[in-house]
């Protein structure tokens, strides 16, 4: 679980690399994700030029077959490259936040709350900031993992999605 250096890459480059995260991606909590998906970007150097967002695509496309913590894997990794196909990360990330995992749907809320995702349609944002304010308003939830949805709802969503979020954030106040 330390860096990558230009020693660990496996045989087959890059796409080794990469396709060994992915399968070891389920066994890690969020934060060792947030710090493996950094270090597949420093691992970037390893390559070609483009060749780990390509690689990180092709596996996004496939996302109907990727565990929920590759998924966000990938995506956070592909989030800090160069111009990312925004659609493509939303539809690996919007069923996460729905998921059983809430750690996990959490940090899928605060990747969808990203500034690269205003370039998605208007409707787009507000379905994902109402998936993270149903989730907001889950009294079952830990406190901290609601307010963490709502955030990320206030952030995402656009006027109506914000003031229910300022509502759902204010109630923790009373």
């Amino acid at each position: 679980t330390s860096a990558l250096p230009a020693a660990a890459c496996p045989q087959g480059g890059l796409e080794a690399l990469v396709a060994g995260e992915v399968s070891s991606a389920s066994q890690k909590e969020v934060a060792l994700l947030w710090k493996r998906a950094l270090e597949l970007r420093e691992a970037e150097k390893l390559g070609e030029p483009g060749e780990l967002d390509r690689t990180l695509d092709q596996w996004l496309a496939k996302r109907k077959e990727l565990a929920p913590g590759a998924a966000l894997l990938l995506a956070a990794s592909r989030l800090l490259g160069p111009a990312p196909e925004v659609s493509l990360l939303a539809d690996a990330l919007a069923p996460l936040v729905d998921g059983g995992d809430a750690n996990l749907a959490v940090a899928a809320s605060e990747l969808l709350a990203n500034p690269a995702f205003k370039a998605l349609a208007p409707t787009r944002k507000d379905e994902f900031a109402n998936q993270m304010l149903k989730r907001a308003e889950d009294a079952a939830l830990a406190p901290k993992l609601r307010l963490e949805f709502a955030k990320a709802a206030y952030r995402s969503g656009g006027g109506k999605e914000r003031l229910k979020a300022n509502k759902v954030l204010r109630s923790f106040l009373d």
